[in-house]
């Protein structure tokens, strides 16, 4: 996945896909993806309200070690959404 929102918001669907089958690699799996994301948003929302305890805040950041990086992953993922719906005419 690229360092810069400008790389991502023009990105081609084969290169996305791309970044999607090398981060879910580098992850493990797919199961193990849907798992981080699941306790991301989790964390995320803790964070987000003020409730995360420093070891929640700690296990965020190993998560996302990189804020940029995340927002990137978060603006990727909203782009697969919408080229989806897109695709479905659900637009």
């Amino acid at each position: 996945m690229p360092d810069d929102a400008g790389a991502v918001r023009t990105a081609t669907p084969a290169q996305i896909e791309e970044w999607v089958g090398k981060g879910i690699a580098a992850a493990g799996d797919l199961d193990r993806v849907a798992a981080l994301a699941q306790r991301s948003r989790e964390l995320g929302t803790l964070r987000a309200r003020g409730r995360a305890t420093d070891v929640q805040r700690h296990e965020y950041a190993a998560i996302w070690p990189s804020r940029s990086r995340a927002h990137l992953a978060c603006g990727l993922a909203y782009h697969v959404v919408r080229r989806r719906l897109a695709v479905r005419g659900l637009r």
